[in-house]
């Protein structure tokens, strides 16, 4: 026996969504290239230890972090103001 399938219409948003990681991972990435620059343009009798170098690549990564995160979050509420609605239809059966 064959089985008629059954049409459901519903409306659905269309919207294009950021991907978060590689938001993060290119904030945390560029974050961590400027405190290496920096830490390394730091003149070797200006320097307190190879410890600036470090604090500094960790806190500019995280704050590279923090702000491919606000970027990506900023995208995304963009995108959500220009989603679209459209019909579909699901069939059942």
């Amino acid at each position: 026996m064959a089985n008629n399938p059954t049409e459901t219409n519903q409306e659905v948003k269309i919207r294009r969504a950021p991907k978060f990681i590689p938001f993060m991972a290119i904030g945390t990435g560029l974050g961590a290239l400027l405190g290496l620059i920096i830490g390394l343009s730091v003149p070797v009798d200006q320097q307190t230890g190879k410890s600036l170098l470090g604090l500094l690549v960790v806190f500019l990564a995280g704050v590279g972090f923090g702000l491919g995160v606000l970027l990506v979050v900023i995208l995304d509420r963009i995108f959500i103001a220009r989603s679209k609605t459209a019909e579909a239809t699901k069939l059942e059966g």
